[in-house]
């Protein structure tokens, strides 16, 4: 072993996808105002869990294996699949489009400001040199889940 991987965090996927369905799962949870009978929730579903399967397999996969091409363009996939989700929420109650709308832009403006942050992230992709200066605790640690919050309320309160 030469050390290159020495201190590498190893991820586990099957919590992100978890967490990504458990999040799509829950618009199906408030039954009583019948949302079985619309076809918004099935789409705000299929999406948030192809937004979520997109992120943190091929996505995180073509950033390990330092291929930008593959990386911008599964980027560019949950993005479209997370917009999709943000307008079927509009389609419910304005309030559930304006949280998702917020936590779309935080989940995305947090999610580049951590790879721009990361020691083997956007740097690391497209010079395969570390990133010189990385840091450890920077504001898309904050903006990312904080969009993910936003997100699940704007499906609790579809």
């Amino acid at each position: 072993m030469n050390g290159v991987f020495v201190g590498e965090v190893r991820e586990i996927k099957q919590p992100i996808i978890v967490t990504w369905f458990v999040l799509a799962i829950s618009i199906f949870l408030p039954t009583d105002k019948g949302y079985f009978q619309k076809a918004q929730p099935y789409f705000v579903f299929v999406s948030a869990v192809l937004a979520g399967a997109s992120l943190s397999f091929f996505h995180e996969r073509a950033i390990r294996l330092r291929d930008p091409e593959v990386a911008r363009r599964w980027g560019t996939n949950a993005t479209i699949l997370m917009i999709i989700m943000v307008a079927a929420l509009w389609h419910g109650r304005d309030v559930a489009g304006i949280l998702g709308s917020l936590g779309f832009v935080s989940f995305y403006v947090g999610q580049i400001i951590l790879f721009q942050d990361r020691k083997r992230g956007s740097h690391w992709v497209e010079t395969g040199e570390l990133n010189p200066s990385p840091v450890v605790y920077s504001y898309g640690s904050l903006l990312t889940p904080v969009g993910m919050l936003l997100i699940a309320w704007a499906f609790s309160v579809q």
